[in-house]
């Protein structure tokens, strides 16, 4: 949706000056879409993350402008008050901060589609990964293919789309 909004501001522009915030949640933004949603909207960013199994809120991340070009433009925020969130490790135990906890079943699976004229080996990516990311970001598997990634309308990549092959024929989607 903010894609969508940052598309229509910049196509056909309109006084935004009175807009004091503009949230996002439900899931990652792509920090280009962050950065002109900031360019277009001049406006405090404020990441809100929830989950029905969990409340209403989960975590704040308020004035995410501010962070586009730093570490911290990946955190989910902070708890708000009244909310206490644990990271939790290998047997449930509580992990110290800035750790990172247990993936809950799932593994990072990359679907690679190379730029025409460029070649790149499953290997050459997982070197590239192991020095930039962390490693339980680091993909376990990768698979090629030479289609289009499935995208939405404002042009977020449809993972549910990607995943579905993975999952055929299991009972749980995890």
């Amino acid at each position: 949706m903010l894609a969508a909004m940052c598309e229509t501001q910049a196509a056909s522009p309109r006084d935004v000056s009175s807009l004091s915030w503009l949230s996002h949640g439900a899931s990652p933004v792509a920090l280009e879409v962050l950065r002109r949603a900031d360019e277009l909207f001049a406006c405090e960013l404020i990441h809100l993350y929830g989950a029905t199994e969990l409340s209403p809120l989960a975590t704040v991340f308020r004035h995410e402008e501010r962070y586009l070009d730093s570490e911290r433009a990946e955190s989910c925020g902070q708890a708000p008050p009244g909310i206490d969130i644990q990271i939790l490790g290998s047997g449930d135990l509580p992990l110290p901060s800035g750790r990172v906890g247990e993936q809950w079943g799932e593994q990072v699976h990359a679907v690679i589609m190379p730029r025409d004229g460029h070649d790149v080996t499953a290997d050459e990516l997982l070197d590239h990964c192991r020095h930039r990311i962390a490693g339980y970001r680091v993909p376990k598997s990768m698979s090629f293919q030479d289609d289009p990634l499935p995208k939405s309308g404002p042009g977020k990549v449809l993972k549910r789309v990607l995943r579905e092959p993975y999952w055929e024929g299991r009972d749980r989607a995890i």
